[in-house]
Order: structure tokens, then C-alpha cells, then sequence
């Protein structure tokens, strides 16, 4: 069965819970999901870990509205590291802001914005999209 390393960074303990057992629950591959509550937490994270290609994750999902360290500052500092470069990225956030979502536009290596909350179905899309299933 297929593996895929999915990263979640949100600061809602809850959105946490709900995406890790959505992703548990897919049934195309099995993935390993690791959880991250800020960006500061994300860098020092990536930081460590990022030179190990197995740490490094297939898809992230990243919040844009947190405290200590915002989706954009984490983006901004980790410009040119290698979990930017591997990684499809997707913005999800509960912003309505069109101001955010244009601004993902600037970041040539995101894949998508895409508001919470996030419906299962479109979760998975996401996954088997990655998976070319």
C-alpha cells in the first residue's frame, strides 16, 4: 500500500483532531500524519528534522492566523529550504479575506487556498490527486 506524509500546522486544537481523523481514515494509502500547532513550532520542526528527506512531508496544510508565528511569516523564513521546494503546499484557512487569498498567489509554490472547513471529500481529492489515483 502507497504511504503518504501529510503535515498539518494550525493553532486550532480541535481543526488538529478533525483533519488527523479524516486523514486516518482514507482508505487509498496509508498516512502518517504529523501535527504542529504554530508556525514557530513548523520552522524549528522543519529545521531539525527537514534534512532528513523521510521527514520531510508530501502535502502541508498550513493555517495562515496564528500566534508567535503566522502561515506567512513561516513561509517567509523558510524560503529556500527544502521543505518548501518538496512539498505541494495548500493554504487552509477560515479567513474571507480575498486580501489573503490573493496574497497566496505570490507564493509561486502553494498549491491552493482553500477555506475551512475542509469537507472530506475535498481532503481526499487532494490526496489522490497527489497519489495520481
Amino acid at each position: 500500500m502507497k504511504k503518504i506524509h501529510v503535515t498539518v500546522v494550525d493553532d486550532n486544537a480541535i481543526f488538529r483532531t478533525l483533519i488527523q481523523y479524516m486523514l486516518q481514515h482514507f482508505d487509498d494509502a496509508t498516512v502518517q500524519v504529523t501535527l504542529l500547532e504554530d508556525g514557530a513550532e513548523a520552522m524549528e520542526h522543519f529545521q531539525k528534522h527537514g534534512a532528513i528527506d523521510i521527514d520531510i512531508p508530501h502535502i502541508l496544510f498550513l493555517d495562515i492566523d496564528m500566534p508567535f508565528m503566522t502561515g506567512w511569516e513561516f513561509l517567509d523564513v523558510m524560503e529556500g529550504e527544502s521543505v518548501l521546494k518538496q512539498t505541494e503546499i495548500y493554504i487552509l484557512s477560515s479567513s474571507i479575506s480575498t486580501a489573503d487569498e490573493q496574497r497566496s498567489k505570490n507564493y509561486g509554490y502553494i498549491r491552493d487556498y482553500l477555506r475551512k472547513p475542509i469537507d472530506k471529500q475535498d481532503l481526499f481529492a487532494i490526496l489522490r490527486k497527489h497519489l495520481n489515483l
